[in-house]
């Protein structure tokens, strides 16, 4: 009688459903998005969202590129301004730069 059931069972029970595919996927999350899209409630919140992260982004990079400045001029400080003798040679060296015409061509070329 086992034998039978089991038998019986094998056919009448439907096949596993097969995976989802990655197209299947796709398409539904871009459902969700264009639900998503439609609501402009929604679409204001995330604009304001990514406007808020892009603030954020930009503060982070200022603030990294001051204190990496800052760091910079405490290094040059320390190390030079510090120093009677290196201060000498710093400044002589300067005005040479920026006296002299053949290192004009040099600073015009950052800008």
């Amino acid at each position: 009688m086992k034998v039978w059931g089991d038998m019986f069972l094998r056919i009448t029970t439907p096949p596993p459903p097969e995976p989802p595919s990655l197209r299947a996927w796709l398409k539904f999350k871009w459902q969700q998005v264009k639900t998503h899209l439609h609501n402009r409630k929604a679409l204001a919140y995330t604009f304001i969202y990514f406007c808020t992260l892009a603030i954020f982004v930009c503060i982070h990079l200022y603030q990294s590129a001051v204190m990496d400045l800052d760091r910079t001029n405490r290094i040059f400080y320390h190390n030079v301004i510090r120093n009677e003798q290196r201060a000498k040679d710093y400044h002589a060296l300067d005005s040479l730069i920026h006296s002299n015409s053949f290192f004009k061509t040099y600073r015009t070329l950052d800008r």
